[in-house]
């Protein structure tokens, strides 16, 4: 019966991984709307001290 255990660990291991990609994926897409939008240099944290031209 170990494969049950596996399977359930991968399962979930699978869905925290498409969990943190939709995240990404939806930070990525949000992010350079909100700088298009406001148009002003920040300094978020992100390792970028300044934004690009």
């Amino acid at each position: 019966m170990d494969t049950i255990g596996e399977a359930s660990i991968l399962m979930y291991l699978l869905v925290k991984l498409l969990k943190l990609l939709v995240v990404v994926a939806v930070a990525d897409v949000s992010l350079p709307r909100e700088m298009l939008r406001q148009k002003t240099p920040r300094i978020d944290g992100s390792g970028l001290a300044e934004a690009p031209p």
